[in-house]
């Protein structure tokens, strides 16, 4: 047990980090799609992902986002039977993100880069990856070319490597899977 509250406990106080922050920052909508190169024991996968965010500044480039990705859903193979035969399955779940982001770039100026990278809390409603299990880690890291596009909105489009695994933890084994994805991102102003 205290294994678990020790791998969940970043995140609690992440969260809590998140919301003591009063500053208004933009409601971001993200969009991704990707496909998995490993394990390869696991056969094709591929990911299509739609969460909801929002930045908590930490220092002046330096922040923490809350990602709510409501809509998760895994393609993914399945092997059964004695012969291991492949079959397709999707798979859908719900994760909670919680990335670091350092933006690059003249805060005034209409071109940024930010970095990112985190992880959260995920849940299969079916088991992710394939014969793994429902309750996962949800890991994120990459960059993204932010251009402004005028009153507050922004558009962004980048990559991010995305790994969903349970660390092991209970002692179960899962493989985990890992992905590169294509991202889209949408930045709306918050209300000041």
């Amino acid at each position: 047990m205290s294994r678990r509250l020790s791998a969940i406990l970043p995140a609690l106080l992440a969260a809590h980090v998140c919301l003591a922050q009063t500053e208004a920052t933009p409601v971001r909508l993200i969009g991704m799609y990707g496909e998995a190169f490993a394990p390869a024991s696991q056969g094709p996968a591929e990911m299509g992902a739609l969460a909801v965010a929002r930045d908590f500044r930490l220092t002046g480039r330096l922040t923490i986002a809350a990602e709510l990705f409501p809509f998760l859903l895994f393609s993914q193979t399945h092997r059964v039977g004695p012969e291991r035969t492949p079959e397709r399955e999707t798979a859908g779940a719900v994760a909670l993100g919680l990335p670091l982001g350092f933006t690059v770039g003249d805060r005034a100026g209409d071109w940024l880069v930010r970095f990112d990278g985190g992880s959260g809390l995920f849940y299969g409603f079916s088991k992710v990856p394939a014969g793994g299990t429902h309750f996962n880690f949800f890991n994120q890291i990459g960059a993204v070319v932010i251009r402004r596009l005028g009153s507050g909105h922004r558009l962004a489009l980048g990559y991010r490597l995305v790994h969903v695994s349970n660390l092991h933890i209970g002692g179960i084994n899962n493989p985990g899977l890992s992905l590169h994805t294509a991202v889209v991102m949408f930045d709306w102003p918050g209300k000041r």
